[in-house]
């Protein structure tokens, strides 16, 4: 699998139901053509403010279409089982891909991806101040964009094999406030390392996730693992992880407890990362990462010999360029940009860099404050001795994910893939995808 699932669609998700009522429809439309396409409904002249009765006003703002998810408060029982010290999130995502020209086949398919997470917050539990315990299981299902467009990084990121598994079970402690941070059991890497900030709302793997990681643990195959994470001081971050590396065995781990993590196969993945954060004046804050990975497996070598271990290194940046409410610390709207680069041996890795770049803007027109609209480059280079008939692979993605209610939004996304899969014979490709993501 080359891809991974965005970390904001993890585990940070978090009235009354009523029947769909001709009125309820009525007044949804209205809102939404109104704040989407100002001018479009006509308007007769100014009118006064008209203000509705008190049970108006409560029926309104507990109706489906304003809730933060679509199963609201579920008669009050979500409210008291976060007072327990329980968080239950459930999403749901569909990625619906069509390759317009080009690639292998111009075929359609439908990626399913429902996820349901758990956190149990021990300090409310059991007294046990900055402590958790988290919980993710997901299914998916679906057709596969790769084998019809034939690329190599995989225009939708939530693509893998058929798969319904708890993929993540883990105990995190925080101490000292904050300075340091304690994770121990089967985690996604790809949370923790290895990533940018300002890319996780493309849709290409490629900008959430390198192929320069060999084997590394992410979805669909997170490993049992021990990581920590010191904040010496302010601005700075060090981490580390020591993680199950069974997956370069061809043992997949997303199904697996701890066993291959404590037995044979021994081999590790090994990851460490340094960051420095800043918030420069006007709120533009910004985050540079610099990370070493070693693999302790055996890996073939090109030339037909084999190698014990093998050692990566990537760079990452985001910083934001221009903020619309710069004095306002909780409005995101703005310009954010990101860069990220990685390296591989090339002696063994397929690919030998990798290069991501990219703009997001959030907030882009008036009244649609928290849409957002993206264009991003993503690039991979191939080694000269691994077989490939093109040096590269490149793919330019164009996006705009429209927040039609709090709990739903619709993601149109195009992607054009020069040298898909670094084979000659594959003609470039345009790809048109649409991500539609409920919370519920």
């Amino acid at each position: 699998m080359r891809g991974t699932i965005p970390r904001s669609m993890g585990h940070s998700r978090r009235k009354r139901e009523v029947g769909i009522s001709s009125r309820a429809l009525s007044l949804a439309s209205t809102l939404f053509l109104g704040a989407s396409f100002p001018g479009l409904i006509a308007q007769e002249g100014p009118k006064e403010p008209v203000e509705l009765p008190a049970s108006d006003e409560d029926e309104v703002a507990g109706e489906w279409w304003n809730q933060d998810r679509l199963c609201g408060e579920l008669c009050t029982a979500r409210t008291l089982i976060e007072e327990r010290g329980f968080a239950i999130d459930v999403s749901w995502i569909v990625d619906l891909g069509r390759v317009l020209s080009g690639g292998v086949d111009e075929e359609s398919a439908a990626i399913s991806w429902f996820d349901v997470a758990v956190t149990a917050d021990l300090e409310t539990i059991a007294g046990l101040s900055g402590g958790a315990v988290v919980m993710d299981a997901y299914a998916i299902s679906g057709g596969s964009l790769l084998r019809d467009i034939g690329d190599y990084q995989g225009t939708s990121n939530i693509e893998s094999h058929h798969v319904a598994q708890i993929a993540e079970l883990y105990y995190e402690q925080t101490l000292w406030d904050g300075k340091l941070r304690l994770k121990l059991g089967k985690v996604d890497a790809g949370n923790e390392f290895g990533y940018v900030l300002n890319g996780w709302e493309y849709l290409n793997s490629g900008f959430s996730y390198s192929p320069t990681f060999l084997s590394f643990p992410i979805y669909p195959d997170p490993a049992t693992s021990v990581n920590a994470f010191v904040r010496p001081c302010e601005g700075w971050e060090i981490g580390g992880g020591v993680y199950d590396g069974a997956l370069q065995e061809g043992i997949s781990t997303g199904k697996r407890g701890p066993s291959t993590f404590l037995g044979e196969p021994s081999d590790l993945f090994l990851i460490g990362e340094v960051i420095k954060t800043w918030c420069n004046e006007g709120g533009l804050d910004g985050r540079f990462a610099v990370g070493s990975w070693h693999h302790t497996g055996t890996f073939d070598e090109f030339d037909g010999g084999t190698r014990n271990g093998t050692t990566g290194l990537y760079f990452s940046f985001d910083q934001t360029l221009w903020r619309e409410n710069p004095d306002a610390a909780d409005d995101v709207q703005g310009v954010a940009g990101f860069a990220q680069v990685r390296l591989a041996d090339d002696e063994v890795s397929e690919v030998e860099s990798h290069l991501s770049t990219g703009l997001a803007w959030t907030g882009p027109f008036a009244e649609r404050d928290s849409d957002v609209l993206g264009l991003g480059l993503t690039r991979v280079d191939f080694s000269s001795d691994a077989g490939f008939t093109d040096a590269h692979e490149t793919t330019l993605e164009l996006f705009y994910r429209l927040q039609l209610l709090p709990w739903l939004s619709l993601k149109p996304d195009l992607q054009f893939v020069q040298n898909p899969g670094g084979d000659e014979t594959v003609d470039d490709a345009w790809v048109a995808l649409l991500r539609i993501e409920a919370v519920f």
